[in-house]
């Protein structure tokens, strides 16, 4: 089967991360797949690049190219002889959905990737989009939920592989996440600001970029706390960066809602404890007390009892991690999702 995947950018993210390891997995299993992006050369491009059955096509984006950029797809089905279109952003699905209409070739919807930021009329035409054809695939309950729409949940594929088990204690705490509005560092930096003085954690660090980056950096300043919060910017290779922390924590917003978060996985795959805002989708990843711990998003003084409950207990969370790889194992592996998504190729 010939398949073709279409996104909007191949930058540092969840959802970017994740097309390279559907990608990897179908490429195991000698599909011939290509890839457009609507952008410009990505940090990801090289990664996804090597399975792939040609090199990665660069469109033009610009809404005045549009009818071109649709022309350019249309050439690519051909000269591929594409059967399939698989889109994993609402962006990429507005050229999508004409293309597989005149060419009369399946599509697969794969943009539901969070639980609930959208509003308005943003809502609406993700909405919309998502119900102008071709099959669902979601990447939780939470998200399809959100839209009130029929789909099918795939979940994330996490090779676990990649990763190796940290010693680090469990004093050292990190989050992954970009510096956006969709996530909550200020939760975090002032609770880390009281386990601090109570010596409960030594060590905060930030992985991920964005344009809030450097208020939370002077925010450090502002709270004493800087010589102890490391900021690492984005990270090729996280999983080893990750090796030096013992505990993982993912604070979304009341209004992000969350989706899957490849973050919490990545924890888990390491051994880390994760611990994460019970909002959106998180709670079909953690269930709270078995393999990690939830707090109410938001809320300060919850995620300092969470933290403390947790480094507190050191000698008695094996269990924990237990669980957390078996819930990698049950709902995240490559294989067994790879064939559910080939599945799904079928039923089309």
């Amino acid at each position: 089967m010939n398949v073709l995947f279409l996104i909007n950018g191949m930058r540092f993210g969840g959802m970017e991360r994740q097309l390279v390891e559907i990608i990897r997995a179908l490429a195991a299993r000698d599909f011939k797949v290509y890839l457009a992006v609507l952008n410009q050369e990505g940090p990801l491009a090289g990664v996804v690049e090597p399975f792939l059955s040609a090199p990665i096509r660069y469109l033009d984006r610009r809404k005045a190219r549009f009818f071109h950029t649709l022309s350019q797809l249309s050439s690519l089905r051909r000269l591929f002889t594409i059967e399939l279109v698989y889109v994993q952003d609402t962006f990429s699905s507005l050229y999508a959905i004409p293309l597989c209409k005149a060419g009369r070739i399946k599509l697969i919807n794969g943009s539901i990737r969070h639980a609930g930021v959208s509003e308005g009329l943003v809502y609406h035409l993700e909405k919309l989009l998502l119900r102008s054809g071709g099959k669902i695939v979601a990447n939780s309950q939470a998200g399809l939920d959100f839209y009130g729409v029929k789909g099918q949940v795939l979940y994330n594929f996490v090779d676990q592989s990649r990763f190796s088990a940290t010693n680090a204690p469990l004093s050292k705490v990190v989050m992954n996440a970009n510096f956006s509005n969709y996530k909550d560092h200020l939760t975090l930096l002032f609770a880390a600001r009281k386990l601090m003085k109570t010596g409960i954690i030594s060590q905060l660090g930030l992985i991920g970029d964005g344009p809030h980056r450097g208020f939370c950096q002077s925010l450090c300043n502002c709270l004493g706390i800087s010589d102890r919060v490391v900021f690492y910017g984005h990270v090729q290779k996280v999983e080893d960066l990750l090796l030096e922390y013992g505990v993982g924590v993912l604070c979304s917003t009341l209004r992000y809602k969350e989706g899957i978060s490849n973050s919490i996985l990545e924890y888990m795959g390491s051994g880390l404890i994760a611990i994460g805002a019970a909002v959106g989708a998180v709670p079909e990843i953690i269930r709270d007390g078995c393999n990690g711990f939830l707090f109410q998003a938001e809320n300060v003084d919850s995620l300092c009892a969470v933290l403390t409950r947790v480094i507190s207990q050191e000698d008695d969370l094996q269990a924990i991690r237990d669980q957390a790889y078996e819930t990698l194992e049950s709902q995240f592996d490559p294989v067994k999702n790879c064939q559910k998504l080939i599945d799904v190729f079928r039923s089309v």
